[in-house]
């Protein structure tokens, strides 16, 4: 027999909770098609464990047009029986039976009752019809809950299928995301990989909206139908230069990460699509993957990672920096098994990703011994791998480490055919530094001091020639803690060379620093620090006899043409180095502008007219 409809009163302050609900837990009001569609894949899941392992299971939506917009979710579940319904729906969030039954499985996505509150956020009022699958003798049961914190409960007379029916009316304002292509593109963003059949329409004409298979269930991984998977994933994204199957006992995970077929930017984190037991949990996902994974972008479905209070993400706990790193472990394992099987496609993903996979080589041993020898750097002689320095430009792999120095060194270094790696770039000293140490490649460091030792030394004939120009050079470079040398080297149009030490670009960036000090005390702090500095500091000024100019100054007897020649040409060297003029270099300058212009003056004035 029916029962007449009892009004009880929720025994929790409901306003409170959805108030908590819409403004400081979900992000979105568009959870309530996610807690509707997670409540009826347990339900059927019930069924399944208790009355029948084969049962197929199906969720159906359907939209109600009319004044008040109205959304049916239809599922064949397990149902439940009036007394069901009271444990469930009256004491909602209150329940420790409710919670032994729920946690006795890990097959459910979350836990019947609590998620129908979501359902408040965007209607007014929910009606709820439902009928026990597991006792055929139990009358269907209808329970109605408003707003106001009422809810009534009533058995019915008629006779319905198993399963649950859910009603909900549209508050005022929320009329547009009951529409029939709202709920569709909603019932696919959050559903589209769950297990069960999920449809749209009536009981008439339906159309299914979730994956029938995908290859987060698939058996054996296809990659064509991985690619496809991928596409409609990522949408937006051009097409993956690969797809890699991600598995991870921790966290009982599966997934797609797929390659990405641009430059991935190497300060930003991918977004990853994560799923919990195929129910979107978030489709911007940074934390599933290791932050060094900005090559791929993931797809993963996890069954036993712990879920955050709104189910948008997981927690940040040991068990998800243990998934997390073994997934990072499939990545990995993907670039070896590259390098062996098909080295060229291994190549062009380097061209593609090479700043992901230097970030990675610094912190992995393992993955740099893989990928070492095929990552490029930036050369005197053009971008080079180390095994294509080796084979073409010597027996030792020379690095500068230091922006001031490359600078000095780039282009005589290039005319010498002396290849020097830009060690500047982020990553790159490290892995040149762990070079030396995990493989058998000579790694040194390389200083301007060094280069000098490619140029060709002068012959007796010619050392004699320039014997007293180098003499006087260096007396007139002293006061700039610099010496003179001679020597030959290319190209030809450079005719000078500084080159100078750690101390010495010290001691001249001291120098710059005391000259714009406006305190006396922070110029003498200076003078204290550069003491060390001052007893250091190498520099040296190594003129080009292959140029022109000197060779003639080699052989000038003027000696204030001679020293105003050497004063200018070591400025020179200062601006080929791309070395800063301290206050004394630009008076230098002006003094020697100056007198050359009074020579050029006297010369044209003397001329007859």
């Amino acid at each position: 027999m029916p029962s007449e409809p009892e009004t009880h009163l929720f025994q929790v302050d409901l306003r409170g909770i959805i108030d908590i609900l819409a403004n400081h837990l979900y992000s979105t009001p568009t959870v309530f098609i996610r807690e509707l569609l997670q409540n009826a894949c347990d339900a059927i899941q019930m069924r399944r464990i208790e009355c029948d392992p084969r049962h197929g299971g199906q969720i159906t939506l359907e939209v109600i047009d009319g004044p008040e917009s109205t959304l049916v979710c239809t599922d064949d579940g397990i149902g439940l029986t009036e007394e069901e319904v009271r444990l469930f729906l009256a004491t909602v969030g209150r329940s420790s039976k409710r919670d032994e039954l729920f946690h006795a499985s890990d097959d459910f996505i979350g836990q019947f009752g609590i998620g129908l509150l979501s359902c408040f956020t965007v209607s007014e009022e929910i009606t709820l019809i439902t009928k026990s699958a597991q006792d055929s003798a139990a009358p269907a049961c209808k329970w109605t809950a408003r707003m106001d914190g009422t809810f009534q409960i009533s058995t019915l007379a008629e006779d319905v299928s198993p399963g649950t029916r859910v009603y909900l009316r549209a508050r005022a304002g929320f009329g547009p995301m009951f529409s029939k292509p709202e709920i569709e593109k909603l019932a696919c963003h959050w559903g589209r990989l769950l297990p069960f059949d999920i449809r749209l329409g009536d009981s008439e004409k339906t159309a299914r909206m979730t994956l029938p298979s995908h290859p987060l269930v698939a058996k054996r991984f296809d990659h064509d139908k991985a690619m496809a998977f991928g596409k409609e994933m990522f949408p937006d994204e051009t097409p993956f230069f690969d797809a890699i199957p991600l598995h991870s006992d921790i966290g009982d995970i599966s997934g797609v990460a797929f390659v990405l077929n641009r430059p991935s930017p190497q300060a930003r984190a991918q977004k990853h699509r994560v799923y919990l037991k195929g129910m979107l949990l978030a489709d911007e996902n940074e934390s599933i993957l290791p932050e060094w994974a900005f090559f791929v972008r993931a797809v993963i479905n996890a069954r036993s990672l712990r879920p955050t209070a709104g189910r948008e993400d997981f927690y940040d706990d040991e068990a998800l920096d243990d998934a997390r790193a073994a997934l990072g472990q499939a990545l990995k394992g993907y670039l070896v098994d590259l390098s062996r099987s098909n080295p060229s496609k291994l190549t062009n993903l380097i061209h593609l990703h090479w700043l992901s996979f230097k970030a990675l080589a610094v912190e992995d041993d393992d993955f740099f011994r893989t990928v070492i020898d095929w990552l490029p750097f930036e050369t005197t002689m053009g971008d080079l791998t180390l095994p294509a320095i080796l084979a073409n430009w010597g027996t030792e792999i020379l690095y500068s480490g230091s922006g001031e120095e490359y600078r000095q060194i780039a282009e005589v270094s290039a005319a010498q055919r002396l290849c020097v790696i830009n060690a500047t770039y982020i990553y790159d000293r490290e892995l040149l530094e762990r070079a030396a140490v995990l493989t058998d490649h000579p790694v040194q460091p390389l200083h301007p001091g060094d280069v000098m030792h490619s140029f060709e030394e002068l012959t007796e004939e010619e050392r004699q020639r320039a014997f007293d120009f180098v003499k006087r050079a260096d007396f007139h470079l002293q006061p700039f803690k610099c010496q003179a040398e001679m020597r030959k080297f290319q190209p030809a149009d450079i005719p000078v060379f500084y080159a100078s030490n750690e101390a010495a670009h010290f001691l001249r960036s001291a120098e710059r620093a005391k000259e714009g000090a406006g305190d006396p005390m922070l110029g003498s702090m200076v003078d204290l620090l550069s003491q060390d500095a001052i007893r250091q500091a190498y520099a040296c000024v190594c003129f080009n006899l292959n140029h022109p100019q000197v060779a003639r100054l080699a052989d000038l007897n003027d000696p204030s043409v001679l020293e105003a020649a050497v004063k200018m040409l070591y400025l020179q060297s200062l601006f080929l180095g791309k070395q800063p003029l301290g206050k004394r270099e630009f008076e230098l300058l002006n003094q020697g502008i100056a007198r050359f212009l009074d020579w050029g003056l006297a010369i044209s004035s003397n001329k007859p007219s």
